[in-house]
Parts: structure tokens; C-alpha cells; sequence
């Protein structure tokens, strides 16, 4: 594809970004056939993406990070489709394929537009661990009557128990919450069930939170107490015996948009870090991602869009040996949180260590600019000065790779935090792969 014609395609998907009608060029009625479209298929969807969570000695509480993201997809709106169409002409796959399915259906997240509310409810759901080596919640959206079984002798999470009760349930039940900040959970059950959900009640961390979206991005942190959350673990390592003994332990938050019911809730997790301890932070594209970024733009594009996500081989199984042995993860990228769920299959695929993801937002209007996939050093450097100040007693391991400037950020970082910086590694990208 020549110069010009790319010049063209561009233009066409930045009008599209934009939302202007008047652009000519329109998808052949084979393709749309083809696909079966429809433009009643929207769905608004809410993420909760990993987070972390940690102490404040000052006020004695663990300080949860929450941040998410609600939209409305469709990938069958005039804006994908012609969009899809575009990309598929630049990196060459034919409509109907498996490849050209993935294509769709990830420039359908970049093109999703905020929903119809402006809220999201936010909420901590309880204690989890990580049964799995995934960046996502490893139960995602249990069902909710496998949390009512108190008496069946099994160990249940108390807190995927709690529900929340509406004004006109609170009326009926004989509870007045009028005056109230927030909704509380209420379930009767009986013997030690009962008590542990009358103590739950007394933890404000059970509450919802309502988080404004900003171009469908919220973020926030709900405040649980020293002894509130050491009571929780207590009672979630008691039930769940010698098997879930020194195992580490996540909050498991919930989320869902405003006006929904329970049963669209989404599930997600922060990781409890410590003062002390060692933290890795791990870039993601072409370091355990195999991403191709210093190929050539058609080669990157179609690596991000239209093929199966690859691991870089023994990254997975060392960063699993880290943290066996105590390591914390923070992935810091600047992959754009609108490819999130694809990056999501990825570790749940190759069982990398579950972490932190930080990211950074992407412009649609561009889509063919390379330089929107990989960021600037700034963007990551940011993220990494932010755990550092978080985490001022935590040492430091910086994982990344030699084709975008990852090696002089990271330097830079360890000459101004002196001591913090213990280790730093760069892959080759000019090495191959085994």
C-alpha cells in the first residue's frame, strides 16, 4: 500500500472517530450481509480492572484502589464496520475469517462509547485468593445461588454472600434505612453465618460507592480498617482450613453501572501489598507479549488486531517462580485499556502471575499511528514513580525490553530513587525467540 492510499485510510478513520456522515466510502453490502448485521446489538458492559491496594499508618486502614471502565459495544454499528473494513484493506485478511472475527470484534472496544448513565457502584465484595495465575478475578461472576449455602458443609466465601437491599426490600423487611449514605448488605441466616454477616454489616467497605465516569473511565478507593480486614482473612482462612493456609489474599470488589441489578454485577480483585517486600514491574509488549513493534507498520497492526496474542517463551514460568517466592507484580504498559480483554485471555492463557495492570487511554482517531500503541517513556515512567511513592520501603525489580527506550527510563529511575532499584532487565529484541 502506497503512501497515499495510507494517507487516505487514515483520513477515513479519523472521520469515522469523529462521527462525520458525510464520508463517502462505505463497506460492501457483501461484507455487511456476511457478518449478519445488526445495529440493535449493543451492550453496555462494565470492567473492573486489577488493582492493588495499600496500608495507611496514619488512619490504620488498607486504602483499595478501584478503577474501571463502562461502555456500550456493538460490533455491528456503522463505525465498526467501516472501520474493520479500512483495517482489514491495510493488513490484508479477507472478510469472513477467523482473523478478520478478531479484528471486529477489538476495534469494536476501541470504538465503544460511554453508556447511557454516568455512574458507576463501586463496593467491596470480600476475600479472595489467587487459585489461578491470571490478571483477572480467577472466578469471575459466580452465580449468585451458590453463595446461600450456609448449611451444605461447604466452605463458602461469607462475602460473596452479602446482598444489596433496595429501599423498597429494606421497607419490607421491617429495616429502615431512610438518612442513610449508602445501601447496607442484609442476609438472615442462621448459626455462624448469622454473626459473621452482623459483624459484616459494621464494615463500611461493604458499602456502595458511586464513581462519576469520565469518557467511560472511573477510578476511586473504598477504606478498610487494620482490624476489619484481619478479621475478614481470619474468618475466610478458618473456613477454608489447611488448604487455603499461607496462601496470599486479595479484596474482591464488585462492581456494576448505575441503575443495573445484581445479577450484572462484575466481579474484580486488588492485591493487599505490604510495606516491605519486592515488587516486580513488568512491561508487557514485545517483553512477555510477543508484539513485533519494530516491525513494519502492517506486520505491528495485524500482531495487535487480527492474530492470536503469543507469550514470549519462559517468561511465564520465571515470573511464576518470583512469585512463589514473594514478588509482587505491577504490569505497567502503554497497551490502552480498550484492549484490555484480549490482554486479559492472554494471562489467563499463559498463567502469568496475577498483578496490578496499569495502562493508559488510546485514541481511536489514529488508528494506524504506531506511536498509539507504545506510548511515550513519559506515560510509563509516571506509572513507575507513582509505586515508588507509594511503596517508599519496597524494592524494586524493572522488567522491559530494548525497543522502546525502556532501558534509559529505567536507568534514569534508579539514579533519582538511589537503593530502590535492585535489579533491572532488558530483552533483546534482536535475539530470538526459543
Amino acid at each position: 500500500m502506497y503512501q497515499q492510499e495510507i494517507d487516505i485510510v487514515k483520513s477515513r478513520l479519523r472521520d469515522l472517530w469523529n462521527g462525520q456522515s458525510n464520508s463517502t466510502y462505505q463497506p460492501q453490502q457483501q461484507e455487511q450481509q456476511q457478518r449478519g448485521v445488526s445495529a440493535d446489538d449493543s451492550v453496555e458492559e462494565i470492567l473492573l480492572f486489577p488493582t492493588f491496594a495499600f496500608r495507611d499508618e496514619r488512619l490504620k486502614v488498607w486504602r483499595v484502589q478501584v478503577r474501571g471502565w463502562g461502555f456500550c459495544r456493538n460490533p455491528n454499528t456503522r463505525r465498526v464496520r467501516w472501520a474493520a473494513t479500512l483495517m482489514r484493506r491495510f493488513i490484508r485478511i479477507q472478510a469472513g475469517t477467523e482473523p478478520d472475527q478478531m479484528l471486529l470484534d477489538r476495534i469494536s472496544y476501541l470504538f465503544a462509547s460511554q453508556p447511557a448513565c454516568d455512574m458507576a457502584r463501586v463496593a467491596m465484595a470480600g476475600i479472595a485468593e489467587p487459585s489461578a495465575f491470571e490478571l483477572h478475578h480467577p472466578h469471575q461472576n459466580p452465580p449468585r445461588d451458590q453463595s446461600t449455602r450456609s448449611n451444605s458443609g461447604i466452605a463458602v466465601n461469607l462475602l460473596d454472600a452479602p446482598l444489596v437491599l433496595t429501599s423498597q426490600q429494606a421497607q419490607a423487611n421491617g429495616h429502615n434505612h431512610a438518612g442513610h449514605r449508602h445501601d447496607r448488605l442484609v442476609r438472615q441466616e442462621g448459626g455462624e453465618q448469622a454473626t459473621i454477616m452482623q459483624k459484616a454489616l459494621q464494615i463500611d467497605a461493604f458499602a456502595w460507592q458511586a464513581l462519576s465516569l469520565n469518557e467511560g473511565q472511573f477510578a476511586g478507593e473504598i477504606l478498610v480498617g487494620f482490624n476489619e480486614l484481619e478479621w475478614l482473612i481470619q474468618s475466610y482462612t478458618a473456613r477454608a482450613g489447611t488448604a487455603g493456609a499461607g496462601r496470599r489474599r486479595l479484596v474482591e470488589l464488585r462492581g456494576r453501572l448505575a441503575g443495573r441489578t445484581v445479577a450484572e454485577e462484575v466481579l474484580g480483585v486488588a492485591h493487599l501489598v505490604e510495606p516491605q517486600g519486592i515488587s516486580i514491574v513488568s512491561d508487557i509488549d514485545d517483553t512477555i507479549k510477543a508484539s513485533n513493534i519494530t516491525a513494519e507498520k502492517r506486520i505491528v497492526l495485524e500482531t495487535v488486531f487480527a492474530r492470536p496474542l503469543q507469550a514470549v517463551p519462559g517468561m511465564a514460568e520465571l515470573y511464576r517462580e518470583w512469585y512463589k517466592m514473594g514478588a509482587e507484580f505491577h504490569y505497567v504498559s502503554n497497551s490502552p485499556w480498550q484492549l484490555y480483554p484480549a490482554l486479559d485471555e492472554f494471562f489467563h492463557k499463559y498463567r502469568f502471575p496475577s498483578g496490578s495492570a496499569h495502562l493508559r487511554t488510546f485514541d481511536p482517531g489514529d488508528l494506524l499511528s504506531i506511536s498509539n500503541y507504545t506510548g511515550t517513556p513519559q506515560l510509563k515512567r509516571s506509572a513507575i514513580e507513582q509505586l515508588l511513592n507509594t511503596f517508599p520501603e519496597r524494592k524494586f525489580v524493572l522488567i522491559g525490553d530494548s525497543g522502546e527506550q525502556d532501558l534509559e527510563t529505567y536507568t534514569e529511575l534508579a539514579r533519582q530513587h538511589p537503593g530502590r532499584i535492585v535489579r533491572i532487565f532488558i530483552r533483546d529484541l534482536f535475539a530470538p525467540m526459543a
